[in-house]
């Protein structure tokens, strides 16, 4: 189902991929298979964007995060942290962006990975129209990670 979304999509037509994504995401649920579900929800959030369903993408990510934390796997954390970092960017709700944003560099840095050679463009200019944001260090890797940016930055 994938790739036949993914070519729905390359055709311009972002409505029947979705149909056929949707379809998919119902078998890997019922199957239970998380890899599957997960890299269904990520083919379904392309569709929204290619539909300007910005606000419906959100939601995707926000349940794929914890598929990506539940089959250990900390690049695909990170590329979803990172998706809804944009995401909500592009919502106008900087400071959540942000917030994931920060989560993603955190793992990318745990890595190995120095944060100034993964830091898009958009980043400073988004930090700069924020009153001063700090964060807080994020708890271990080991399980307990939490889904809320709340949790990882405040204003003040």
């Amino acid at each position: 189902m994938p790739t036949a979304s993914t070519t729905y999509v390359a055709l311009d037509c972002p409505q029947r991929a979705l149909a056929a994504i949707e379809h998919a995401v119902a078998i890997y649920r019922t199957q239970g298979d998380r890899h599957g579900l997960y890299y269904a929800l990520f083919n379904m959030a392309i569709c929204c964007d290619a539909l300007r369903e910005t606000a419906r993408k959100a939601v995707i990510y926000e349940e794929q995060l914890p598929l990506a934390r539940a089959v250990g796997d900390v690049q695909l954390e990170t590329v979803v942290l990172s998706q809804l970092g944009h995401t909500y960017a592009k919502l106008g709700i900087a400071s959540r962006g942000l917030a994931y944003f920060d989560q993603a560099i955190a793992l990318l840095e745990q890595q190995g990975v120095r944060a100034g050679q993964y830091t898009p463009s958009w980043v400073p200019q988004l930090r700069s129209t924020l009153p001063r944001v700090t964060t807080r260090p994020l708890p271990p890797a080991t399980g307990g990670r939490s889904n809320s940016p709340a949790n990882s930055a405040t204003t003040s």
